[in-house]
């Protein structure tokens, strides 16, 4: 064998453990990706429960809220119409001409009243 020859097998033979090397090695990190992807997707599929819960959690507060205001709305309803029922602005008049009665009631009396000193 010449010495062109030897080089060549040593060449293959260094090849071919390349190739058993880097096979392995491939093999080897194909797992190791396919472990890295379903941790991302777990952590993603964690984050997006966590949206999930939130979200209906603010849901469920947004609906209290309404409900809450639902109620409150009901009873300025009934508020108003009370206050309508009312008529506080003929009360207002019928205060007033009450008063002027007093007054001049207040008036008779203490002129009765000055009538029966003398």
């Amino acid at each position: 064998m010449t010495a062109g020859e030897i080089l060549s097998l040593v060449g293959l033979a260094i090849s071919a453990a390349a190739f058993v090397t880097g096979s392995i090695v491939f093999f080897k990190n194909m797992g190791k990706d396919a472990a890295d992807r379903g941790g991302r997707n777990a952590k993603l599929e964690s984050k997006l429960d966590f949206i999930k819960i939130q979200t209906e959690l603010i849901n469920a507060k947004s609906n209290a809220i309404a409900e809450k205001l639902d109620d409150q709305n009901g009873r300025l309803i009934v508020a108003e119409q009370k206050i309508a029922a009312a008529n506080l602005p003929a009360l207002t008049e019928k205060v007033a001409r009450m008063d002027e009665s007093l007054s001049n009631t207040r008036k008779q009396l203490d002129e009765i009243l000055r009538r029966e000193e003398m």
